[in-house]
């Protein structure tokens, strides 16, 4: 296959791509959607997660009273240090509980280590390495910190998933998506501006013919692509850096995603619909063709989810990557053996 030959192809639709402003606005709303959406979501999710709890205030405990391995039920507790115990329904003021369980209290102004509150109001206190009913508990000028999970914990999770999930999902489903229109012109477009026949009456081979049309329609969609993914990029750290304190992107994940399966799924993407368009005879019919397409070939990203991977990985966009080769291998295998010129011709006219 001659490379040379296959670019003139790809040159020749590029420049009646330039010339179809329908296909231009097509392939530019995409990108400036993927530049746009993240700031919206990134950005407050950024802020939120960043949020640190407040810092331990200094409670003035004088302890007088120690218990240690009891059971106190209805009592109540001024300057007391207890360990080790159970606390149920009781009124605890300006003490230290440590290594126990509370049950129907009612806390002020206590250093609680520790513990687990399963029902009461905590006021002014400070609630460390502890466990506690959120739907049960009432905390009010209450500081928790440690290991106990906290808002700022979730956020965080829900920013990663955000962005190491849904957002480069839609990168992979841009790089399905954005090919139909263009590729749907491929052959039938040939009909349309008459060209068609001169096309296939040319020397080249149907490897260098086929060729040119993927690289027609790869080399425009991988741009924007890779011009989206700059400039959001960009944005989003500058607009994060200063709350996060460190660069959000990219990362491992994304340098995966962007520069090794998002060009496979777009190959994959270009092949199928190249396919479609030289088998079809109007250009509605190959991009409902094409966008039935997309579905199960995204259902690829969804494995891993729907099997228990949770979201994207770098080992699991290595298998992705590995099944898109012989997806792509498949493809040009089958283009090749069906690409019959006289057919086109004859079905066409």
């Amino acid at each position: 296959m001659r490379i040379k030959k296959a670019w003139i192809v790809a040159r020749k639709d590029l420049s009646e791509f330039r010339a179809n402003k329908q296909i231009l606005l097509t392939l530019a709303i995409s990108p400036i959607l993927m530049c746009v959406m993240p700031i919206f979501i990134t950005v407050p999710l950024a802020s939120l997660a960043a949020e640190k709890p407040p810092s331990e205030p200094a409670l003035p405990l004088s302890l007088k009273f120690f218990y240690n391995d009891s059971e106190l039920r209805d009592t109540t507790l001024n300057d007391a240090w207890v360990t080790n115990s159970t606390i149920v329904n009781g009124v605890v003021n300006n003490s230290y509980v440590n290594n126990g369980t509370l049950t129907n209290v009612i806390v002020h102004k206590s250093l609680l280590d520790n513990v687990t509150v399963m029902n009461g109001i905590l006021v002014g206190c400070i609630l460390r390495n502890s466990k506690y009913q959120a739907s049960s508990v009432i905390l009010t000028n209450t500081v928790v910190s440690g290991t106990t999970k906290s808002p700022t914990a979730d956020l965080k999770f829900l920013l990663d998933f955000f962005v190491h999930g849904v957002l480069l999902y839609v990168f992979f489903i841009m790089a399905v998506a954005m090919p139909t229109t263009i590729a749907a012109y491929s052959f039938v477009g040939e009909k349309t501006n008459r060209t068609l026949e001169p096309l296939l009456s040319t020397p080249l081979t149907d490897s260098e013919l086929l060729f040119g049309k993927y690289l027609a329609i790869f080399v425009p969609v991988m741009a924007l692509i890779l011009l989206a993914f700059t400039v959001m990029v960009s944005v989003v750290d500058v607009l994060t850096e200063p709350i996060l304190g460190y660069i959000l992107l990219p990362d491992a994940l994304w340098i995966a995603g962007v520069f090794l399966v998002t060009p496979l799924v777009l190959l994959v993407g270009v092949a199928l619909n190249v396919l479609i368009s030289s088998k079809v005879n109007d250009v509605r019919t190959a991009q409902q063709y094409s966008a039935l397409l997309v579905v199960p070939l995204m259902m690829l990203f969804f494995l891993g989810p729907l099997m228990g991977y949770g979201t994207i990985s770098i080992q699991f966009m290595g298998i992705i990557a590995l099944v898109l080769l012989g997806v792509m291998a498949l493809l040009a295998w089958l283009s090749l053996r069906m690409f019959n010129r006289e057919d086109i011709l004859t079905s066409w006219k």
